[in-house]
């Protein structure tokens, strides 16, 4: 396992900045990821580990990382051989900040 810090606010509502994740650091196969769970996967560049919703496509051999939030852009990862960008699935989130009730 592994706790992850939030940052940004491409998974709002459901996570927030600053919130923390829990992460059970077991990579599914592609073709079985769940896409209601949300992942935590590596990209490379600038971007480092991210949490998002994920799709496979295995016509193409990408993942599809897609932001709750509407106004974040959705990434795509190239599925090299021999190396997941899957680090594992989120289990818990441990909120550190709640919306506004009005």
């Amino acid at each position: 396992m592994a706790a992850i810090r939030v940052v940004g606010t491409s998974m709002e509502p459901e996570l927030r900045n600053g919130d923390i994740v829990i992460v059970c650091k077991e990579a599914p196969a592609p073709e079985k990821i769940d896409p209601e769970k949300l992942y935590c996967v590596y990209v490379e560049a600038d971007k480092g580990f991210v949490v998002k919703r994920v799709k496979y496509r295995p016509e193409t051999k990408e993942f599809v990382l897609l932001p709750l939030n509407p106004s974040s852009r959705v990434l795509f990862v190239k599925h090299r051989r021999g190396r997941n960008p899957i680090v594992g699935w989120v289990m818990a989130a441990w909120k550190t900040s709640f919306p506004k009730v009005e």
